[in-house]
């Protein structure tokens, strides 16, 4: 800068130089030199294509200067053309020649074989179907096979479940009847030296000294006996006192900052303290972000981490195909061609379900889950599939269908229009034996 505080001699990111004054760059513009739109570096999820920032591949995070991919967002591989493949739902990666190996997973799964699957509730890492890494307020059970409450204090080892009933004491107290309780003996001959926690005593010289009561306070200082240390669950330390927590946090550190939350929110990205922040509908509870969904509000069913709605288009179709093969290699054409017979776009489509794809006369059959939200749209986009498939018409010049039924099964239970950016293709395989393989990835 100049010493004229009226006149710049350069700006700030996201701003260019225009004789003496900085002007805002284009939305699209990371930064920008000479004018608004003549680009130097991009936003995230775009490129400079020479003249402008141009959007990368739909769920592409980070592309080259031709367009292509080259990161795409977590659940997505990056495809031989530079575009992004949706993974099997559960998979935080796969190779994306064949999206049904998964590479990792997400928390609360666990990688066995190519495929991922669920740890024990409440579990964010597993290893063997055994827990490693509970959510706050949570330990792995004594087996490991399941994720139970912390013990409270004065306890420092409990029974599973029994978060109150005393195994084992902090140094300074023992255990009777099944609480913990501090063997004062130790003051008659000045010779403590610790106190327990919880128990309403700390250590001052060699001596047990007993805590004044202070509202919904469990141990006080060992400096000032008047100031809490430690406050009962659902309240932080505020100078001397306790404060109650937000009311979205069952337990926290301060006003802001929760260590654990109520049903309905999360703490995200795995963080164990922040803000809580409220699960997205149709998710009623979620873990880790507001739309990775645990369970679901009435007229959704959960599909692994998403909800799906319950208002469902089935259908049956033959197909002019010659194996199955052709069928998987050609399956993108098939969802665009329902998408379009439905007359929606796929934000308004949670699924496409291929419940089986049979060898000989290939029939796909299945149904499609749709949040528009009427019985009269699901009627009108059932009516729109089933003359789209009486046309025996060609499926994107892959195969035609020679024989179709189109039916609606399930009725709204919802008013609401949901947009999901995770859209997404559910396939069955039976092949021969009565075995069925379900994969999801999002278009």
């Amino acid at each position: 800068m100049s010493s004229d505080t009226s006149s710049c001699s350069a700006c700030y990111d996201g701003y260019f130089l225009s004789g003496t004054t900085c002007n805002v760059c284009d939305a699209s513009c990371m930064t920008c030199s000479g004018s608004a739109t003549s680009c130097q570096n991009c936003l995230p999820g775009t490129y400079y294509n020479g003249t402008a920032c141009d959007l990368c591949p739909r769920n592409c995070i980070d592309c080259y200067a031709n367009g292509t991919c080259s990161t795409c967002r977590k659940g997505f591989a990056v495809t031989s053309t530079g575009g992004c493949r949706g993974c099997s739902l559960s998979c935080s990666s796969c190779d994306a020649t064949d999206i049904m190996v998964c590479t990792s997973c997400a928390d609360y799964l666990e990688l066995q074989l190519g495929s991922c699957i669920p740890c024990p509730s409440r579990c964010k890492k597993c290893s063997n179907g055994k827990c490693g890494k509970c959510d706050s307020g949570y330990h792995p059970s004594s087996d490991s096979l399941s994720c139970v409450p912390d013990c409270v204090l004065p306890c420092k080892t409990c029974g599973d479940n029994q978060p109150s009933i005393c195994t084992g004491c902090y140094k300074g107290s023992v255990v009777f009847n099944n609480t913990c309780t501090l063997d004062l003996a130790c003051n008659a001959e000045n010779s403590c030296t610790d106190c327990g926690q919880g128990v309403g005593y700390v250590l001052v010289g060699a001596n047990c000294k007993k805590c004044p009561v202070i509202s919904n306070c469990k141990q006080c200082s060992q400096t000032n006996l008047q100031t809490c240390s430690i406050c009962n669950s659902g309240y932080y330390v505020n100078s001397r006192s306790c404060v109650v927590c937000s009311s979205e946090c069952t337990t926290c550190i301060s006003a802001s900052i929760c260590t654990g939350c109520v049903s309905g929110y999360t703490l995200p990205n795995s963080a164990t303290q922040g803000s809580c922040i409220a699960c997205t509908s149709p998710c009623l509870t979620c873990a880790t972000s507001s739309d990775y969904c645990t369970s679901c509000v009435d007229g959704y069913t959960k599909k692994n981490w998403k909800c799906q709605s319950n208002i469902n288009i089935g259908f049956s179709l033959t197909l002019s195909a010659t194996s199955t093969a052709q069928v998987l290699t050609n399956i993108d054409l098939l969802v665009a061609w329902l998408l379009s017979a439905m007359g929606m776009d796929s934000t308004h489509v949670d699924a496409i379900t291929f419940t089986s794809i049979a060898l000989g006369s290939v029939v796909a059959s299945g149904n499609g889950t749709t949040s528009s939200g009427s019985a009269a749209s699901t009627t009108a986009a059932t009516s729109s599939v089933a003359v789209a498939a009486s046309t025996s018409g060609s499926v994107g010049g892959a195969f035609t269908i020679t024989s179709s039924s189109v039916v609606t099964n399930g009725v709204t239970t919802h008013t609401e229009d949901t947009e999901s950016s995770n859209t997404g293709l559910i396939v069955g395989l039976a092949v021969g034996i009565p075995v069925a393989i379900s994969i999801y990835f999002p278009i």
